[in-house]
């Protein structure tokens, strides 16, 4: 999960926002490798990849809610 339950929703907006951030730049590093190989250090890269793009697009998907919500 993203963020606490129980927390506010500003505070809860801030969280997801900070944490899109903070994926997103992960990703941007994993990217910039640039890995095209077939070996085993290539492929743990590219599933870490899809993760971080799961989570982010997940995160997006919770902001809009929050925006339309608020």
């Amino acid at each position: 999960m993203w963020v606490h339950a129980t927390s506010p929703k500003p505070r809860r907006w801030s969280a997801l926002h900070e944490q899109l951030h903070k994926i997103t730049q992960q990703l941007v590093r994993l990217e910039r490798q640039d890995v095209t190989g077939m070996n085993s250090r290539a492929w743990a890269i590219r599933c870490e990849a899809a993760e971080l793009r799961r989570d982010i697009n997940e995160a997006q998907i919770l902001s809009i809610g929050y925006r339309a919500a608020s």
